[in-house]
């Protein structure tokens, strides 16, 4: 499931994935997601994710089995500008 700024800027709320024998965790599952294209890549940029997995805070490195609920949020907007000094 997309949450907030990240389901503002992949312009979806949630979707199904089949878990295949070599994606065990949350970071496998990202990195599957980035393969998508460029605004993926962005928007699901490491430094950029908050997950959780049936509803509790989840690291990239935790695994998953098939039936869990994988929540994705932004810590902040993919397109926020920063200042350069």
């Amino acid at each position: 499931m997309y949450f907030g700024n990240a389901s503002e800027a992949l312009m979806m709320t949630s979707e199904r994935m089949e878990i295949r024998n070599d994606t065990s965790s949350i970071g496998q599952v990202l990195h599957r997601l980035r393969e998508r294209g460029s605004r993926w890549a962005h928007v699901l940029d490491e430094h950029n994710v908050i997950c959780t997995v049936n509803g509790k805070t989840a690291l990239l490195s935790d695994s998953i089995a098939a039936g869990d609920e994988i929540g994705i949020f932004c810590a902040r907007s993919p397109y926020a500008v920063s200042e350069v000094s």
